[in-house]
């Protein structure tokens, strides 16, 4: 299964990116019957149109050994020090 991974730091939209690609509304709960466990860290995901989408905030280095050249990241940044304050 193809993956679409929405990486980012927090703060930076992640969430509003998420909810518009699998059509989410505002307010709506994210469904969590799938996982990835990534280094013990369970990843929520959700099919749709063929990928399995995934928000995460985890580092690279974590997902290396699971992506293929199939895959497509996204990568969000966003104000750093807006992120840490808040």
């Amino acid at each position: 299964m193809e993956k679409l991974i929405i990486a980012s730091i927090p703060r930076s939209g992640s969430t509003w990116l998420f909810r518009s690609i699998v059509g989410l509304g505002n307010g709506s709960t994210t469904p969590k019957q799938s996982y990835y466990n990534i280094h013990g860290v369970y990843v929520p995901y959700l099919r749709h149109k063929g990928y399995d989408v995934i928000k995460t905030h985890l580092p690279y280095e974590w997902w290396a050994d699971y992506l293929d050249e199939k895959d497509k990241v996204i990568f969000l940044y966003g104000d750093v020090v807006e992120s840490v304050i808040s």
